[in-house]
């Protein structure tokens, strides 16, 4: 019935984090979604990376920054850099590397 009676149906959940999703941003080129969680405590409040290039929503990274809950977060427009900020009032800028060659 709620399928059938709402304007954005679900097409993916995110498995691993802890709490309720926070924020969510997808890089540039569609490739990467970087998503936080309400977090009490720094072990909670890691940034997840998911590659969502074909479909795979595979995680590829939990990045460590925070101790409180990750309010925002945002790709550059070339997508080679997140940042993000949180309510333990800190902000943090993670650059994305080229995979290793081979």
């Amino acid at each position: 019935h709620l399928a059938q009676n709402t304007l954005w149906p679900e097409g993916h959940k995110l498995y691993g984090h802890g709490d309720i999703i926070y924020c969510a941003a997808a890089s540039p080129d569609g490739a990467y979604l970087a998503s936080a969680c309400v977090a009490k405590v720094a072990a909670a409040a890691a940034i997840w990376v998911w590659d969502v290039a074909g479909g795979t929503w595979k995680g590829i990274a939990q990045l460590q920054a925070h101790t409180l809950t990750v309010t925002q977060l945002a790709w550059s427009h070339n997508g080679r850099f997140l940042a993000s900020c949180s309510r333990d009032r800190s902000f943090s800028v993670f650059e994305r590397l080229a995979p290793a060659p081979g």
